[in-house]
């Protein structure tokens, strides 16, 4: 019985260290987005991933589906951003995930 309860303690200890990380994640992201200016970005669509990394293309779809307004709210609250993408042609509803690189540049996912 003592295993059983240690073992699901243990269980609870890490869902709630990767929930924190992911919320951190996405709290960075955000971050990084709303500082980001022209030149700090790349904008990829996730089909042109998938030919690539067909796994990296369905984490994407799936973190999309959890992130896009988020993702989307970010880039709308920086101007020169929104500027640099509609020069690209690229509409702010289309991006739906968004990756800080090591380097501090953001990649924008587009659907």
């Amino acid at each position: 019985m003592n295993a059983l309860i240690s073992s699901f303690a243990a269980g609870a200890v890490a869902v709630l260290a990767l929930s924190g990380a992911a919320e951190a994640g996405a709290f960075s992201a955000a971050s990084a987005i709303q500082s980001v200016g022209e030149g700090d970005y790349v904008v990829r669509r996730i089909d042109t991933v998938e030919a690539v990394d067909e796994y990296k293309a369905d984490a994407i779809r799936r973190s999309a589906a959890a992130n896009a307004d988020a993702v989307q709210q970010a880039v709308r609250a920086n101007p020169t951003l929104v500027n640099g993408l509609a020069g690209q042609n690229v509409q702010v509803d289309n991006i739906v995930e968004a990756d800080e690189t090591a380097n501090g540049k953001v990649i924008f996912y587009l659907r």
